[in-house]
């Protein structure tokens, strides 16, 4: 299975592929023409989910990652992520090696243990060309830090996290993404969080789901949380474009150290 947008989440219920799928905006042809083809080629980066949807069942269907109307500006800032995400995709296939993976992860272990204000780590299980942090989920846990990992809970809701421990039963999710088969919901104050791409700045590029930013605005609203992006060197770029619903990153770890923002 190619990249998907679930960014390394399952799911609790299988809610299907096209509860994800962007409200289109019923404005101009050329804006429902491309924003029809910018869908498509998401769709494509999943396998062959988009034969199983006729053209008009994603025109029907379609709507934005928060639920919300999507204007012209929207669909040309998503056109732009949309080829910046076909770019890092390449760059992070041609970045992965298990050395770097290896050093990666022990940056990730020393910097939260590094902080004492760390307490419960929500990691992720890696899906086709993402970085693998379970050799640092797996220290963590071992020396007595509750680790969790993201389960979807259905359309435009917040991800949920499930206890995991290196021993714990699995099961398949959405997309292949593997999730534990039972345990607590815990509430994470360090999130560990996939990503294609990022910048100096602290953005992070994401699948386009919405789900680690709905996640991410409720948790910062309620408690002190730390995002740390972990990622290949190579998945750097110059400059991402950026629209009011993403969330920033506090931190990038890569197999280069910490990127403190």
């Amino acid at each position: 299975m190619a990249d998907n947008f679930l960014e390394g989440a399952g799911s609790v219920s299988d809610p299907g592929l096209m509860h994800l799928a962007p409200t289109l905006f019923s404005g101009s042809q050329e804006l429902l023409t491309s924003t029809l083809d910018w869908w498509s080629r998401r769709f494509d980066l999943i396998g062959n989910a988009v034969q199983d949807y006729s053209k008009s069942d994603i025109l029907r269907l379609t709507k934005d990652p928060l639920g919300t109307p999507m204007t012209t500006q929207v669909a040309d800032i998503n056109q732009q992520k949309n080829a910046a995400r076909r770019a890092a995709y390449d760059a992070r296939k041609a970045a992965k090696n298990d050395h770097a993976n290896a050093k990666a992860c022990q940056h990730l272990t020393d910097f939260i243990r590094s902080d004492a204000n760390r307490k419960v780590v929500a990691g992720y299980m890696p899906i086709q060309t993402e970085i693998d942090p379970v050799p640092a989920m797996t220290v963590l846990s071992t020396a007595g830090y509750p680790v969790c990992v993201p389960v979807i809970q259905g359309h435009a809701q917040p991800l949920l996290f499930r206890t995991w421990t290196p021993d714990c039963a699995m099961i398949e999710g959405d997309f292949g993404a593997l999730i534990p088969r039972g345990g607590e919901l815990l509430l994470p104050d360090t999130l560990v969080v996939p990503l294609v791409g990022f910048d100096k700045k602290g953005t992070r590029l994401g699948y386009g789901g919405g789900f680690y930013d709905r996640t991410l605005d409720k948790l910062r609203a309620d408690s002190d949380v730390l995002a740390i992006g972990f990622a290949f060197g190579g998945q750097e770029v110059a400059s991402l474009p950026t629209d009011k619903f993403d969330q920033f990153l506090d931190v990038v770890i890569t197999e280069n150290g910490p990127l403190v923002f």
